[in-house]
């Protein structure tokens, strides 16, 4: 992992475990699996592939794992992809918009931390773990130097952001 998410938020429901990581792309999302992780394309919409204008999953060449998707998503770039929902393995769930976010819900939890431990600063790891999973339902932001910050909306997370 090259870039780390300027955001995160992790929640608990009914569905599974959520895990949230702004500001990190599709690609990067999908490298935290394995490449021949199974990939299922739930909903998928672009803007620049094959000159289509609008491009959705009926248009796309079978992409059967995480790293054919990958792949497909480096080769074609620009793409322009504004949504991407797959499924991941047994049941991950992965949304997308914007090519800027990347969203997660899991069954079990030990994917998702596997997930969280990857993309968590490395700098102050188990302080950052531990904001992350104690501050559920809200933006965590971490600095270079460790400094946690928690917001309770994406909005207010955005208007504390440098113009």
């Amino acid at each position: 992992m090259t870039r780390l998410p300027s955001v995160f938020r992790y929640e608990v429901a009914r569905e599974g475990f959520g895990l949230y990581l702004g500001e990190l792309s599709t690609t990067e999302g999908l490298g935290l699996f394995a490449p021949s992780t199974p990939l299922k394309l739930v909903r998928f919409g672009a803007t620049g592939y094959a000159r289509l204008g609008w491009a959705t999953e009926k248009e796309l060449p079978p992409l059967p794992t995480a790293g054919a998707m990958r792949d497909f998503l480096t080769e074609n770039e620009p793409i322009g992809l504004i949504e991407l929902e797959a499924v991941l393995g047994d049941g991950v769930l992965l949304s997308s918009h914007d090519d800027g976010e990347c969203h997660f819900r899991f069954h079990d939890r030990a994917e998702m931390m596997d997930v969280l431990l990857k993309t968590a600063p490395m700098s102050h790891h188990g302080r950052a773990v531990h904001a992350i999973l104690a501050a559920q339902g809200l933006y965590v932001t971490i600095d270079p130097d460790g400094v946690v910050t928690t917001f309770a909306s994406f909005d207010a997370y955005v208007s504390r952001m440098p113009r």
